[in-house]
């Protein structure tokens, strides 16, 4: 174990066996993660739709905090409660502005506040204290029944106060019962210090913070086969060594300050190594490789043979290639911290006995993690998904910020269709008549673009809208952040009205004689209607077209009438 302290901005710790880096850590001391920190918090806010609160911690953005992380203590007398029951309100069970004391389980991000619980738990070197929880337990890790039977009857002779439960670590697997009882006595002794600052003090505040980044590691993860620990730091060197001679005296002596000149990691050729854990590509070592993408939703690792060759024809290529990923894979989530949904993409596998062996060999290096893992099997398709949690921020998180230039989207746009769409702004903003001045300070390439290959568009726009538009280019201003300032028309003021020369004073008209009322004039009577002359027969060749009459009709029909025949 390594740690690497003598610069005050961050910690470095790094497990190396045989050669190969197994574990990395980074804290920075600006960006301490507060999971696991005991605050007293405040209740501000009460969801009965979400069946969760609110908690003011004294952080940028209040905790999240589900009903079913609450402690019935902190519940109002008058009503029960059971776990099972989740349909009572919780402001039924809480009130705003109660206090309440909370552990951090998640840090907050940029959109989410922390993941809050009431149920303590602090952590040991063999055991982990549960206040509130009266249950002794073993790690599910330890999977043999016969010695977690042992671990449960070791556990149980600690005779823990009431209310309170104890969970053996996998660090206890092979420890004595005088060791597990020198750390329960340690954590416990905690616990009641941490009651005993929580009575006096104001809300919100912190109340236990976690131990820093070397403590952290010691205590989970050193074991008898660790043959040493280097610090290159007098102070935390010395923190070390009597921490862990409090907690495993007799390995006090593997503690050992580093003085040499080379820095301790580049002498174990550990810098290359830690770079290789930012990349996208891992090499396997038969010359294929894995490619690691994280997204919003799911890490994704897919699986090339790359420059893999063998003999033996594709399939046992693939099934090389792939037993390589399966080792590989899980050690590289375990460097990065990548935690949620886990996608795996295998080369293509026909053999049944290999899906097998791929699935032995990922399920073993998966039982390395301290993270809680869940994997399924290979599907039809060859992709493998699996869950882990997610322990502390990722590397990228704490080292990297978001590209300025491209907002972490890794693409930007190109220089002629940035000043197009630079062009569209100005169109939109002049169309609306307001625009006297536009002044834009846009990066170096499009401004030059804008004025070399568009300045006749420009000319025509400020003629157009009686505007002037002026274009500078700058380095310091990236693509997705230009500057663009508008000036408005200022408006004529109004023209001030010409007051009518006073008018000569008039004499006082007489009033006109009153006119006798006319008479209506007597009503007309209704003249009689013309009467309608009848349409001239047409002469000459108009008459022939007037229809024939129709020929007598055969005997059995109707005859016409004879002339003289009475009707």
């Amino acid at each position: 174990m390594l740690i690497n302290g003598v610069d005050p901005e961050q910690m470095r710790v790094a497990i190396v066996a045989d050669s190969v880096l197994e574990e990395f850590y980074l804290e920075s001391l600006a960006q301490a993660s507060p999971k696991g920190n005991i605050y007293k918090g405040v209740i501000r806010h009460l969801k009965p739709a979400l069946q969760a609160g609110f908690v003011d911690i004294g952080s940028d953005k209040n905790g999240f905090l589900q009903l079913d992380e609450i402690h019935p203590e902190y519940f109002k007398k008058d009503r029960g409660w059971q776990r099972k029951d989740s349909k009572i309100p919780i402001t039924e069970l809480l009130k705003p502005g109660q206090e309440i004391l909370v552990q951090v389980v998640k840090e907050e991000t940029r959109l989410k506040g922390a993941y809050l619980s009431t149920f303590i738990s602090l952590p040991g070197r063999y055991l982990v204290l549960m206040p509130g929880k009266p249950h002794s337990g073993v790690s599910r890790k330890i999977e043999d029944e016969e010695l977690r039977k042992r671990l449960k009857e070791m556990a149980a002779s600690l005779e823990p106060p009431e209310g309170v439960g104890v969970i053996v670590r996998t660090a206890g697997l092979n420890v004595t019962k005088t060791d597990m009882k020198r750390d329960f006595r340690y954590i416990l002794r905690m616990w009641e210090s941490i009651k005993a600052d929580a009575k006096g003090a104001a809300s919100p505040s912190v109340i236990y913070e976690e131990m820093d980044l070397a403590m952290r590691t010691v205590r989970d993860h050193f074991s008898p086969d660790v043959g040493a620990i280097l610090v290159d730091d007098r102070d935390i060197y010395q923190r070390v060594r009597d921490f862990l001679g409090l907690i495993s005296p007799r390995y006090k002596s593997r503690v050992k300050l580093y003085q040499g000149k080379r820095p301790i990691f580049g002498k174990y050729d550990l810098e290359e190594k830690i770079k290789a854990i930012y990349d996208k590509n891992v090499t396997l070592p038969s010359g294929g490789r894995i490619v690691i993408e994280q997204t919003e939703a799911m890490v994704t690792i897919d699986v090339n043979s790359g420059g893999a060759t063998r003999d033996k024809g594709l399939m046992e290529t693939s099934f090389h290639t792939n037993l390589e990923a399966a080792k590989e894979a899980p050690r590289q989530l375990r460097l990065r911290d990548l935690g949620g949904l886990v996608v795996i993409d295998f080369i293509e596998m026909r053999d049944k006995k290999h899906i097998r062996e791929v699935m032995s060999a990922l399920k073993a290096e998966l039982r390395k993690d301290r993270a809680k893992t869940l994997a399924g099997p290979i599907s039809r398709f060859g992709t493998l998904t699996l869950s882990r949690q997610r322990l502390r921020p990722t590397l990228q998180q704490t080292s990297f910020v978001d590209c300025p230039t491209c907002a972490a989207t890794g693409m930007v746009m190109s220089v002629r269709a940035a000043a197009l769409d630079f062009l569209r702004e100005v169109r939109l903003l002049m169309s609306r008549g307001r625009a006297g001045k536009i002044r834009a300070v846009l990066p170096q390439e499009v401004a030059n673009y804008l004025l070399n290959n568009k300045r006749a568009d420009l000319l025509r726009l400020e003629e157009e809208h009686k505007a002037e538009v002026l274009v500078e280019g700058s380095r310091e201003v990236s693509w997705t952040r230009r500057k663009i300032e508008v000036t408005e028309k200022e408006e004529p003021p109004p023209a001030a009205k010409e007051e009518p020369p006073p008018a000569a004073k008039e004499e006082p008209r007489k009033a006109p004689p009153k006119e006798e009322p006319r008479k209506a004039p007597p009503k007309e009577e209704p003249k009689k209607a013309a009467p309608e002359k009848k349409p001239k027969k047409p002469r000459g060749r108009a008459r022939r077209g007037r229809r024939r009459k129709p020929k007598p009709k055969e005997r059995g029909q109707d005859a016409p009438r004879e002339k003289g025949q009475p009707q």
